[in-house]
């Protein structure tokens, strides 16, 4: 076990301690499991040239330039989605193609957002079906595939 899965161990055995401590031990416990999730989340099997192999995709795709224009419908590119919304495979419209990108005010360049160039408003509908505006990095968006296709 993990000192992250023992200290957990540790937490998970508070039947033993008076109620106030253990609702302040309750935040720590969350913050632990939330530890935990990352550092399962960082763990790979893939291969060292299969990480590069994905990597290279990854660049050829960011750095695929498409010709958009408002009104199209817009996707994710696989592997390129660094916001919730929305989701992979959800269409979006584009409501407007800005002739000098907006950047991102995230002030701490270890945030993959530092600096993000937003050169596109998009549309689309969230989980209650209400129209949303978002600005986002058009290079992270393909058109929308035909069914047909």
């Amino acid at each position: 076990m993990s000192e992250l899965e023992n200290l957990l161990a540790l937490f998970n055995q508070e039947d033993s301690l008076p109620k106030k401590e253990k609702e302040e031990n309750l935040y720590k416990k969350l913050l632990l499991q939330k530890m935990l999730e990352s550092t399962k989340e960082e763990d790979s099997s893939l291969s060292f040239d299969e990480i590069k192999n994905i990597i290279y995709k990854r660049y050829v795709a960011f750095n695929t330039k498409n010709n958009f224009n408002v009104g199209d419908f817009v996707q994710w590119k696989p592997g390129l989605k660094n916001k919730k919304r929305p989701r992979y495979n959800q269409p979006a419209i584009i409501m407007e193609l800005l002739d000098h990108p907006v950047f991102d005010t995230e002030k701490d360049s270890g945030s993959p957002y530092f600096r993000e160039p937003l050169d596109m408003v998009i549309g689309f509908l969230d989980s209650d079906n209400d129209f949303m505006l978002f600005h986002c990095d058009s290079r992270r968006f393909e058109p929308v595939k035909k069914e047909n296709e």
